[in-house]
């Protein structure tokens, strides 16, 4: 079935930023080889443009706001905001090789009122700058403090980590405060790079009707949650919204507060979603990450009379409409996708989720990152059924690609990360595609030999360059195979596991001409089928789930 002409690409479209990131003070745009076509539903991408400096303003305070310091000690900037005035903070270190070993930095955004949460992160060599976007609660004076993190300085009661802490601390410990202190034997004196400058991010209304957001702090709270307006179209439909957003006040490689349910807590952003629409609608959330390592989750509030004044919202389940799973009958919320279920997992983040909104109701959506910048996309559409097939195809499209993103993003069997320090090596965890996996490559496949388009494209791209990385760069038997080949699988999963990676590039090659490198990848898979034969009863997923002859007649035959 061929698709509509609004979902085939235009040869003359060219290519543009698709996936904003928040990072280092700037917004950059990372440009992407799979594009949707444009249509008059689907959101615009803009940047922020940063907006002159007012007339009155004198030379000596645009020095202020804006340029190259020496650190000597403690250093603070003051800055006098209106109610509602955006600033872009931006404060970086840009000569880490002068620091004293182990050196640490605290830098602290202060609001004039306590009823404000500071925003605070702690630099060193490895992550050497902050970067946020800020909305003025209260009118009065704003603080930007950097001071030096001693030893002696007591420790973060944030410092929340998921399981351990890593060998790394036991390696080193924090600078004294006589190391730190200027002097001109160790020459530490390194400079600062400071800029608090006003920003244009466009007026309610102008987001509103371009339904491209851009996330300000603070919004780290329910209370504080930053406003959008849901208004979902008439009829077989999907209409989208896109925030972009920064994690930055988040420690890079240490983060140490993902496992902490804290409302409140560090790189968190919280968005209140009014639907205004007179009947019921789909509403899904993703997020898209840029070198995506570490988990990331996104849930869905609603109002309550808890302390919290939130509670989780998952639907409520109708029996009169059952899911069904292998085969039983299972209990799942109406509107929720019943592969957000833990499924060899330990924690439950997700990165795509679905609910189904009622009209008149508002929620809250509560977004973990854990990365300096992330792109969220919001849709709403009807529930199925459709009358429209090709509505159906692209749902199920979107779908597919989420779903799959979000299980390989929080890694089975205790092998997710949570912290980028974390002591892992882990080839079957954070380097394997996994077999059923595949099918998030696969599947969408077919679709865009037709001339559909990806909507979520990052997270393809993610699925992408797992597949053709899951494989070990060799063409030796012993190594050729997909990484679950290691022990303890031993030889368990490998002859599936790379017959059903070389299958998946077969489907995705159709469309895609591959990178260089990865281009490479198809001989290994099809020397290791030439040197193995039928797998016969191994497959890492159980008794009975074995499909060997499928796997050696149909993708053999295929890859070969």
């Amino acid at each position: 079935m061929l698709p509509d002409k609004a979902m085939l690409p235009k040869p003359s479209f060219p290519l543009t930023s698709l996936f904003a990131l928040v990072a280092v003070g700037s917004l950059a745009a990372t440009t992407l080889l799979l594009l949707p076509p444009p249509s008059p539903e689907k959101a615009k991408i803009v940047k922020a443009k940063s907006s002159p400096v007012s007339s009155h303003q004198t030379e000596k305070k645009r020095q202020v706001a804006e340029g190259v310091l020496s650190f000597t000690g403690n250093l603070e900037r003051h800055y006098t905001l209106k109610s509602g005035e955006i600033r872009e903070i931006s404060l970086s270190l840009p000569q880490p090789s002068k620091f004293p070993p182990n050196a640490k930095f605290r830098v602290e955004w202060i609001s004039p009122t306590d009823k404000i949460p500071v925003i605070r992160k702690t630099l060193h060599a490895l992550d050497t700058d902050f970067f946020c976007l800020y909305r003025a609660s209260v009118a009065g004076v704003y603080t930007l403090r950097l001071t030096p993190i001693s030893g002696d300085a007591p420790p973060n009661p944030n410092d929340v980590h998921w399981r351990e802490r890593g060998s790394i601390l036991k390696l080193t410990s924090e600078t004294s405060k006589e190391a730190l202190k200027p002097d001109a034997s160790t020459r530490f004196s390194p400079l600062v790079k400071m800029s608090v400058r006003p920003v244009n991010v466009g007026t309610e209304k102008e987001q509103e009707r371009l339904r491209t957001i851009l996330a300000v702090e603070p919004n780290n709270t329910p209370s504080l949650a930053q406003p959008i307006t849901l208004t979902p179209s008439e009829g077989e439909t999907v209409k989208t919204w896109e925030i972009t957003g920064s994690s930055d006040e988040q420690e890079y490689f240490d983060g140490g507060e993902a496992a902490s349910d804290t409302i409140g807590k560090a790189g968190e952003d919280w968005f209140r979603l009014d639907f205004k629409g007179k009947e019921p609608r789909l509403f899904t959330a993703q997020i898209s990450l840029p070198g995506q390592s570490v988990v990331a989750r996104v849930r869905v509030y609603r109002p309550s009379k808890k302390a919290e004044g939130v509670e989780e919202f998952f639907g409520v389940a109708n029996p009169r409409r059952p899911l069904f799973n292998e085969g039983q009958k299972t209990s799942v919320e109406e509107g929720r996708d019943p592969n957000e279920r833990n499924h060899q997992q330990d924690e439950s983040h997700r990165t795509e989720i679905s609910r189904l909104f009622m009209p008149g109701q508002t929620y809250y959506l509560r977004v973990e990152a854990n990365a300096p910048g992330y792109q969220l996309q919001l849709r709403l559409l009807p529930p199925a059924p459709y009358k429209n097939p090709r509505l159906s195809i692209r749902q199920g499209t979107y779908n597919q690609i989420g779903q799959v993103d979000a299980w390989l993003s929080n890694r089975p069997r205790g092998a997710s990360l949570e912290r980028r320090i974390r002591d892992t090596g882990n080839l079957l965890g954070t380097g394997c595609m996994s077999c059923h996996t595949q099918s998030g490559v696969w599947g969408p496949a077919a679709p865009f030999v037709s001339g559909y388009r990806p909507e979520n494209v990052q997270n393809y791209w993610h699925l992408i360059n797992t597949m053709y990385e899951c494989l070990r760069p060799t063409n030796t038997l012993k190594d050729a195979a997909n990484n679950t080949s290691l022990a303890p699988l031993d030889i368990g999963d490998g002859p599936a596991g790379t017959r059903a990676a070389g299958f998946n590039i077969v489907q995705l090659e159709r469309f895609l001409t591959p990178r260089k490198l990865h281009s490479k990848q198809q001989i290994r898979t099809a020397n290791f089928v030439l040197q193995t034969s039928d797998p016969g009863g191994i497959n890492a997923a159980g008794p009975g789930s074995n499909v060997g002859f499928v796997i050696v007649n149909t993708m053999a035959s295929e890859i070969l």
